[in-house]
Protein backbone atom coordinates (compact mmCIF):
# COMPACT_ATOMS: atom_id res chain seq x y z
CA UNK A 1 0.00 0.00 0.00
CA UNK A 2 1.74 3.40 -1.07
CA UNK A 3 1.12 6.61 1.23
CA UNK A 4 -2.30 7.96 0.46
CA UNK A 5 -1.47 11.71 0.17
CA UNK A 6 -5.06 12.93 -0.73
CA UNK A 7 -8.20 12.45 2.11
CA UNK A 8 -10.62 11.72 -0.20
CA UNK A 9 -8.28 8.95 -1.99
CA UNK A 10 -6.20 5.62 -1.29
CA UNK A 11 -4.34 4.42 -3.51
CA UNK A 12 -2.65 0.84 -3.93
CA UNK A 13 0.08 -0.24 -6.04
CA UNK A 14 -0.15 -3.81 -7.60
CA UNK A 15 2.21 -5.77 -9.68
CA UNK A 16 2.54 -8.09 -12.41
CA UNK A 17 0.87 -11.32 -10.28
CA UNK A 18 -1.84 -9.16 -8.75
CA UNK A 19 -2.67 -7.83 -12.07
CA UNK A 20 -2.99 -11.32 -13.66
CA UNK A 21 -5.25 -12.46 -10.56
CA UNK A 22 -7.27 -9.25 -11.26
CA UNK A 23 -7.50 -10.05 -14.89
CA UNK A 24 -9.00 -13.07 -14.18
CA UNK A 25 -11.77 -11.98 -12.29
CA UNK A 26 -13.48 -10.46 -14.91
CA UNK A 27 -13.38 -6.95 -13.30
CA UNK A 28 -10.25 -5.14 -15.05
CA UNK A 29 -11.09 -3.32 -18.09
CA UNK A 30 -9.53 -0.70 -19.50
CA UNK A 31 -9.87 2.74 -21.64
CA UNK A 32 -6.88 3.42 -24.72
CA UNK A 33 -7.18 6.10 -26.01
CA UNK A 34 -6.32 5.19 -30.16
CA UNK A 35 -4.27 8.45 -30.71
CA UNK A 36 -1.77 6.71 -28.73
CA UNK A 37 -2.39 3.15 -29.29
CA UNK A 38 -2.86 2.67 -33.08
CA UNK A 39 -3.91 -1.10 -33.13
CA UNK A 40 -6.77 -0.12 -30.28
CA UNK A 41 -9.73 -0.33 -32.76
CA UNK A 42 -8.63 -3.58 -34.65
CA UNK A 43 -7.34 -5.41 -31.20
CA UNK A 44 -11.59 -3.94 -30.11
CA UNK A 45 -12.82 -5.40 -33.92
CA UNK A 46 -10.78 -9.17 -32.74
CA UNK A 47 -12.63 -8.88 -29.09
CA UNK A 48 -15.83 -8.25 -30.52
CA UNK A 49 -18.97 -5.97 -29.03
CA UNK A 50 -18.77 -8.53 -25.62
CA UNK A 51 -15.38 -7.32 -24.84
CA UNK A 52 -14.53 -3.83 -26.77
CA UNK A 53 -16.02 -1.35 -27.63
CA UNK A 54 -15.84 2.65 -28.45
CA UNK A 55 -16.51 5.21 -25.36
CA UNK A 56 -17.82 7.13 -29.23
CA UNK A 57 -21.60 6.83 -31.14
CA UNK A 58 -23.24 7.40 -33.58
CA UNK A 59 -21.82 9.76 -36.22
CA UNK A 60 -18.39 10.30 -33.85
CA UNK A 61 -17.76 6.82 -33.97
CA UNK A 62 -17.80 6.49 -37.71
CA UNK A 63 -16.03 9.56 -38.49
CA UNK A 64 -13.41 9.17 -35.49
CA UNK A 65 -13.07 5.74 -35.18
CA UNK A 66 -8.87 6.05 -35.52
CA UNK A 67 -8.67 8.61 -32.66
CA UNK A 68 -11.47 7.79 -30.04
CA UNK A 69 -11.20 5.83 -26.67
CA UNK A 70 -11.99 2.75 -26.49
CA UNK A 71 -13.21 0.33 -23.82
CA UNK A 72 -11.71 -3.47 -23.09
CA UNK A 73 -12.65 -5.73 -20.79
CA UNK A 74 -9.00 -7.47 -18.99
CA UNK A 75 -8.28 -10.59 -19.70
CA UNK A 76 -4.21 -12.17 -19.21
CA UNK A 77 -4.33 -12.40 -22.77
CA UNK A 78 -5.39 -8.38 -23.72
CA UNK A 79 -3.06 -7.97 -20.37
CA UNK A 80 -0.27 -9.69 -22.53
CA UNK A 81 -1.17 -7.53 -25.33
CA UNK A 82 -1.27 -4.44 -23.59
CA UNK A 83 2.63 -4.54 -22.27
CA UNK A 84 3.55 -4.65 -25.41
CA UNK A 85 1.39 -2.18 -27.35
CA UNK A 86 1.28 0.47 -24.78
CA UNK A 87 4.22 1.87 -24.87
CA UNK A 88 3.76 5.22 -25.60
CA UNK A 89 3.09 8.01 -22.85
CA UNK A 90 -0.57 8.68 -22.07
CA UNK A 91 -2.19 5.09 -23.89
CA UNK A 92 -4.82 5.24 -20.86
CA UNK A 93 -6.03 4.00 -17.87
CA UNK A 94 -7.04 0.69 -16.31
CA UNK A 95 -10.75 0.53 -14.50
CA UNK A 96 -11.75 -1.70 -12.16
CA UNK A 97 -15.27 -2.47 -11.52
CA UNK A 98 -17.74 -5.28 -11.05
CA UNK A 99 -20.47 -3.72 -13.97
CA UNK A 100 -20.59 -4.68 -17.11
CA UNK A 101 -19.16 -2.71 -20.50
CA UNK A 102 -22.35 -1.30 -21.42
CA UNK A 103 -22.75 -0.11 -18.14
CA UNK A 104 -19.37 1.25 -17.80
CA UNK A 105 -19.48 2.71 -21.14
CA UNK A 106 -22.58 4.53 -20.45
CA UNK A 107 -21.08 6.37 -17.14
CA UNK A 108 -18.09 6.99 -18.84
CA UNK A 109 -19.23 8.83 -21.80
CA UNK A 110 -20.53 11.53 -19.53
CA UNK A 111 -17.68 12.97 -19.09
CA UNK A 112 -16.53 12.92 -23.00
CA UNK A 113 -17.62 16.49 -22.38
CA UNK A 114 -18.01 19.00 -19.85
CA UNK A 115 -18.36 22.19 -18.83
CA UNK A 116 -15.56 24.99 -18.26
CA UNK A 117 -16.22 27.30 -14.60
CA UNK A 118 -17.38 29.77 -17.00
CA UNK A 119 -20.09 27.23 -18.93
CA UNK A 120 -18.65 26.54 -22.22
CA UNK A 121 -18.32 23.25 -23.45
CA UNK A 122 -15.31 21.12 -23.34
CA UNK A 123 -13.79 18.05 -24.44
CA UNK A 124 -12.09 16.26 -21.57
CA UNK A 125 -9.40 13.62 -22.36
CA UNK A 126 -9.74 11.76 -18.40
CA UNK A 127 -8.01 8.81 -19.72
CA UNK A 128 -5.25 10.08 -20.43
CA UNK A 129 -3.44 8.96 -17.27
CA UNK A 130 -1.75 12.23 -17.26
CA UNK A 131 -4.29 14.19 -16.86
CA UNK A 132 -6.02 12.08 -14.41
CA UNK A 133 -3.80 12.14 -11.89
CA UNK A 134 -3.77 15.76 -11.84
CA UNK A 135 -7.72 15.86 -12.14
CA UNK A 136 -8.59 13.26 -9.18
CA UNK A 137 -6.62 14.89 -6.22
CA UNK A 138 -8.43 18.64 -7.55
CA UNK A 139 -11.85 17.10 -6.77
CA UNK A 140 -14.38 17.46 -4.08
CA UNK A 141 -15.69 14.66 -2.32
CA UNK A 142 -18.68 14.99 -4.03
CA UNK A 143 -17.27 15.43 -7.79
CA UNK A 144 -14.88 12.11 -6.90
CA UNK A 145 -18.94 10.48 -5.96
CA UNK A 146 -19.84 11.52 -9.77
CA UNK A 147 -17.10 10.63 -11.43
CA UNK A 148 -16.29 7.28 -10.05
CA UNK A 149 -19.97 5.70 -9.51
CA UNK A 150 -20.08 2.37 -10.47
CA UNK A 151 -16.13 2.20 -10.57
CA UNK A 152 -14.23 1.10 -7.18
CA UNK A 153 -10.78 1.95 -8.50
CA UNK A 154 -8.84 3.75 -11.41
CA UNK A 155 -5.45 2.97 -12.47
CA UNK A 156 -2.56 4.46 -13.80
CA UNK A 157 0.39 1.56 -15.14
CA UNK A 158 3.93 2.44 -15.24
CA UNK A 159 5.97 1.58 -18.12
CA UNK A 160 5.75 -2.13 -19.55
CA UNK A 161 2.50 -2.08 -16.56
CA UNK A 162 5.74 -3.25 -14.32
CA UNK A 163 2.91 -1.43 -11.74
CA UNK A 164 -0.15 -0.18 -11.61
CA UNK A 165 -1.55 2.51 -8.98
CA UNK A 166 -4.97 2.49 -8.71
CA UNK A 167 -6.98 5.18 -6.72
CA UNK A 168 -9.93 4.39 -4.70
CA UNK A 169 -12.20 6.87 -3.63
CA UNK A 170 -12.44 6.91 -0.04
CA UNK A 171 -15.64 6.79 0.80
CA UNK A 172 -18.34 4.57 2.83
CA UNK A 173 -20.83 3.26 0.72
CA UNK A 174 -21.41 4.52 -3.10
CA UNK A 175 -24.47 6.46 -4.10
CA UNK A 176 -25.76 6.74 -7.94
CA UNK A 177 -24.95 10.41 -9.50
CA UNK A 178 -27.16 12.66 -10.52
CA UNK A 179 -26.56 12.54 -14.91
CA UNK A 180 -29.33 15.25 -15.62
CA UNK A 181 -26.73 17.55 -15.93
CA UNK A 182 -23.10 17.66 -17.35
CA UNK A 183 -20.16 17.69 -14.94
CA UNK A 184 -18.90 20.78 -14.47
CA UNK A 185 -15.10 21.47 -14.05
CA UNK A 186 -14.19 23.94 -11.19
CA UNK A 187 -11.21 26.47 -11.39
CA UNK A 188 -8.93 24.50 -9.20
CA UNK A 189 -9.63 21.45 -12.05
CA UNK A 190 -8.55 23.92 -14.61
CA UNK A 191 -5.41 24.96 -12.92
CA UNK A 192 -3.95 21.78 -12.32
CA UNK A 193 -4.54 20.63 -15.60
CA UNK A 194 -2.92 23.89 -16.88
CA UNK A 195 0.69 22.19 -15.49
CA UNK A 196 0.02 19.14 -17.03
CA UNK A 197 -1.00 20.96 -20.51
CA UNK A 198 2.15 23.29 -19.89
CA UNK A 199 4.53 20.53 -19.32
CA UNK A 200 3.48 18.73 -22.53
CA UNK A 201 4.13 21.85 -24.65
CA UNK A 202 7.13 21.90 -23.39
CA UNK A 203 8.11 18.67 -24.43
CA UNK A 204 6.78 19.83 -28.13
CA UNK A 205 9.09 22.75 -28.28
CA UNK A 206 12.33 20.21 -26.72
CA UNK A 207 11.52 18.24 -29.52
CA UNK A 208 11.05 21.03 -32.10
CA UNK A 209 14.39 22.86 -30.73
CA UNK A 210 16.21 19.15 -30.77
CA UNK A 211 15.17 18.61 -34.41
CA UNK A 212 15.02 22.41 -36.08
CA UNK A 213 17.82 24.18 -33.46
CA UNK A 214 20.18 20.70 -32.47
CA UNK A 215 23.07 23.26 -32.18
CA UNK A 216 21.51 25.41 -29.28
CA UNK A 217 20.34 22.50 -27.51
CA UNK A 218 22.97 19.60 -27.79
CA UNK A 219 24.79 20.23 -25.04
CA UNK A 220 21.97 20.09 -22.27
CA UNK A 221 20.63 17.55 -20.11
CA UNK A 222 17.03 16.97 -21.10
CA UNK A 223 16.34 18.58 -17.42
CA UNK A 224 17.97 21.56 -17.73
CA UNK A 225 16.21 21.92 -21.38
CA UNK A 226 12.94 21.50 -19.79
CA UNK A 227 13.86 23.51 -16.93
CA UNK A 228 15.00 26.35 -19.65
CA UNK A 229 11.91 26.42 -22.18
CA UNK A 230 9.43 26.53 -19.03
CA UNK A 231 11.53 29.57 -17.47
CA UNK A 232 11.09 30.87 -21.56
CA UNK A 233 7.28 30.14 -21.40
CA UNK A 234 6.79 32.05 -18.68
CA UNK A 235 8.80 34.72 -20.11
CA UNK A 236 7.17 35.28 -22.96
CA UNK A 237 3.47 35.20 -21.45
CA UNK A 238 4.37 38.22 -19.65
CA UNK A 239 4.33 39.48 -23.02
CA UNK A 240 0.80 38.41 -24.00
CA UNK A 241 1.59 35.83 -26.11
CA UNK A 242 -0.87 32.70 -26.61
CA UNK A 243 -0.44 30.98 -29.76
CA UNK A 244 1.70 27.59 -29.42
CA UNK A 245 3.27 29.67 -32.32
CA UNK A 246 4.48 32.57 -31.26
CA UNK A 247 5.59 31.19 -27.84
CA UNK A 248 7.48 28.59 -29.43
CA UNK A 249 9.12 31.51 -31.11
CA UNK A 250 9.72 33.26 -28.68
CA UNK A 251 12.01 30.32 -26.90
CA UNK A 252 13.81 29.65 -30.04
CA UNK A 253 14.79 33.59 -30.17
CA UNK A 254 15.65 33.07 -26.38
CA UNK A 255 18.14 29.86 -27.26
CA UNK A 256 19.11 31.36 -30.65
CA UNK A 257 20.20 34.91 -29.58
CA UNK A 258 20.12 35.23 -26.43
CA UNK A 259 17.88 34.80 -22.77
CA UNK A 260 17.98 38.49 -22.54
CA UNK A 261 17.41 39.00 -26.42
CA UNK A 262 14.21 40.53 -25.24
CA UNK A 263 15.39 43.22 -23.18
CA UNK A 264 17.41 45.21 -25.68
CA UNK A 265 15.61 48.88 -26.61
CA UNK A 266 14.58 48.16 -30.33
CA UNK A 267 13.56 44.39 -29.65
CA UNK A 268 11.33 45.36 -26.51
CA UNK A 269 9.72 48.54 -28.60
CA UNK A 270 8.03 45.75 -30.94
CA UNK A 271 7.52 43.45 -28.10
CA UNK A 272 4.91 45.82 -26.03
CA UNK A 273 3.60 47.59 -28.93
CA UNK A 274 0.15 47.88 -28.13
CA UNK A 275 -0.90 48.95 -31.54
CA UNK A 276 -0.18 44.93 -32.64
CA UNK A 277 -1.91 42.02 -31.17
CA UNK A 278 0.74 40.37 -28.72
CA UNK A 279 0.39 37.18 -31.22
CA UNK A 280 1.65 39.15 -34.35
CA UNK A 281 4.55 40.76 -32.63
CA UNK A 282 6.83 37.75 -33.24
CA UNK A 283 6.65 38.39 -36.92
CA UNK A 284 6.84 41.89 -36.66
CA UNK A 285 10.29 41.66 -35.08
CA UNK A 286 12.52 41.10 -37.77
CA UNK A 287 10.63 43.95 -40.36
CA UNK A 288 11.24 46.58 -37.34
CA UNK A 289 14.71 45.85 -36.15
CA UNK A 290 18.19 45.82 -37.49
CA UNK A 291 20.80 43.23 -38.10
CA UNK A 292 22.81 45.69 -35.37
CA UNK A 293 20.04 45.24 -33.19
CA UNK A 294 20.36 41.51 -33.12
CA UNK A 295 23.98 41.84 -33.09
CA UNK A 296 23.91 43.65 -29.47
CA UNK A 297 21.12 41.18 -27.83
CA UNK A 298 23.51 37.97 -28.66
CA UNK A 299 26.64 40.39 -27.20
CA UNK A 300 24.21 41.31 -24.29
CA UNK A 301 23.99 36.95 -23.21
CA UNK A 302 25.59 36.97 -19.83
CA UNK A 303 26.30 34.20 -17.30
CA UNK A 304 23.35 33.08 -15.07
CA UNK A 305 20.85 34.98 -17.94
CA UNK A 306 18.77 30.96 -17.38
CA UNK A 307 18.09 31.62 -14.09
Amino acid sequence: MTEDKHPLLRTRDCGPEEMRALAGSGRLYAILDACNVALAPKKVMELGEQRGISLYRGTAEEEFWDVAPYLLQVDSEVLDWLKTSSEKDGWGIFVASPSGLESLRQHFRHFLRVHSPKGKIWLFRFYDPRVLKLFLPASTGEELRTFYGPVVALGIASAKIEKVTFYQEAREKKRDPNYSFMFRMSQQHVEALDTQAELAFAEEVAEFLQTMHSEFVRDLSPEELKRRILFGLAKAKRYGFKRQSSLAGFVAIMFRISPRFDEHPSIQKVLIDSTVPPDLRISELWSRTTDSDWDEAVASSQKGAWE
